[in-house]
């Protein structure tokens, strides 16, 4: 927006100007990342919980606007790393970007680019999740909040590291709760 007026306004001044046609904020990314994760589950009559190395996540992220993206993923963790007991299931998120812009930010005038990389991004981000484990053939649906920051390491890759707060319901009184730390990449596409 105030590059629009900046734009108008030398315009309207008679400077010869040769306007920015709009920035790019559309890029879609694809994230992998793993890590350790907590989980406890209660229901009437037993609880249990779980926890260590062993969880996969695949998103993608699709850009909004400049500081948000829409997200759709998958998360698998397994009780012993790569076998064992295992809980699965989709994941929808929103994130946010308050202090910077959600990626790498693109303007051309025909003739020049312009690329605008901030090296660290922090975020938050809210989402929708549900659960299938295998053992126990329980399944719960639920709300999570995230906190974490992305590093720019080049242009088409980006590290992430996140916190997940997840608090699901399942049949009748139960509930389970997972926090997950994950450490991952980010590739442009």
């Amino acid at each position: 927006m105030r590059l629009n007026f900046l734009i108008f306004s030398l315009a309207l001044q008679g400077l010869s100007f040769s306007p920015v046609l709009a920035a790019d904020f559309s890029d879609d990314v694809i994230e992998f990342s793993t890590g350790f994760y907590s989980l406890t589950a209660k229901s009437p009559g037993k609880n249990g919980s779980l926890s260590g190395p062993g969880i996969y996540h695949f998103m993608y992220h699709h850009r909004l606007m400049q500081k948000y993206s829409i997200s759709f993923g998958y998360t698998a963790f397994m009780s012993d790393v790569v076998s064992g007991d295992m809980g699965f299931g989709p994941d929808i998120s929103g994130y946010y970007y308050p202090f910077s812009n959600n990626g790498t930010q693109k303007s051309s005038d025909g003739g020049t680019t312009i690329v605008v990389q901030e090296i660290v991004r922090p975020f938050i981000g809210l989402g929708f999740h549900q659960r299938q484990f295998q053992s126990v053939s329980a399944s719960y649906a639920g709300y999570g909040v995230y906190s974490g920051v992305d590093y720019q390491w080049s242009e088409g890759l980006t590290v992430r590291g996140e916190a997940r707060f997840l608090q699901m319901t399942g049949s009748s009184t139960s509930t389970a709760t997972q926090m997950d730390l994950l450490l991952g990449i980010l590739i442009n596409f």
